[in-house]
């Protein structure tokens, strides 16, 4: 039997069950259920620009695949802020993709975690294939957020991610919240840096067992870098070699291209 989406005690997130769930995620909440009612009554939506469609409709699927790098590169913030680790994202942050990841997590489009999964795979895979025998870890999610939403959007995405990868690293929950920081939405560069600041800590058991190991840390968006800072930070006090991937990094990032494994 495999453990709950919510993770066992030794933090480890499960990667087969998604296998096995499929579309269907890694937890029903009771915002899924009625999501899924909802979806019976009512006709599909394109996330994106609300026409009939299934997940996305036919125009908008060819902006989003045009919205794509032509392979994931290497992001990094002007200004770079100090302790950000080697990110690769697969994606700039433009429409329809911003307004995707807005519909998945805020929005309860949890049927666009497959199309979106695809995407964060390309960064992901790049980023694994330069590290030996690497964990993913995935940024915490806060409290607030898992109690409005009734579940983890994210790490879900990043198990998802990770399951579509030739050989999948093992997904750890090693990185939590010691305190709640505040919203980031409205906050500058320097009160996001600041609100996230000594705001993690590595999860309880998991500490001694990231000494040495090659670690990468997944988010969906990079718009400043603090948040990676601040996992990377944690990571790095407990021995750990951090890289980084995310889904889309925002315009403001010059990119600069990788090429992808052989």
């Amino acid at each position: 039997m495999w453990a709950s989406s919510t993770g066992g005690s030794d933090g480890l997130v499960p990667q087969r069950r998604w296998r096995k769930a499929g579309r269907m995620g890694m937890r029903r909440s009771v915002g899924d259920v009625a999501r899924a009612v909802v979806g019976l009554l009512l006709p599909g939506r394109c996330a994106s620009c609300g026409q009939p469609a299934d997940v996305l409709c036919r125009p908008c699927r060819h902006d989003f695949s045009r919205a794509r790098l032509p392979f994931p590169s290497r992001a990094t913030p002007t200004p770079c802020p100090p302790g950000l680790p080697t990110t690769i994202t697969a994606a700039p942050l433009v429409e329809p993709l911003r307004g995707l990841v807005t519909a998945y997590k805020d929005q309860g489009r949890r049927d666009l975690v497959d199309l979106l999964a695809d995407v964060l795979a390309g960064a992901l895979r790049v980023a694994v294939h330069a590290t030996a025998s690497p964990v993913v870890v995935p940024v915490p999610g806060s409290s607030r957020g898992r109690r409005h939403r009734g579940d983890r959007p994210v790490e879900d995405l990043v198990v998802a991610a990770t399951a579509r990868l030739a050989d999948p690293p093992p997904v750890w929950r090693a990185v939590v919240f010691a305190r709640s920081p505040a919203d980031q939405a409205g906050l500058d560069r320097e009160a996001r840096a600041a609100n996230l600041r000594e705001s993690m800590m590595p999860s309880p058991g998991l500490g001694r067992r990231l000494e040495g190991r090659q670690v990468v840390i997944v988010d969906d968006v990079m718009t400043t870098g603090a948040t990676l800072v601040e996992a990377a930070r944690v990571l790095r006090e407990c021995g750990a070699h951090p890289r980084a991937a995310v889904l889309a990094a925002t315009q403001r990032q010059p990119v600069v291209r990788d090429r992808e494994p052989d």
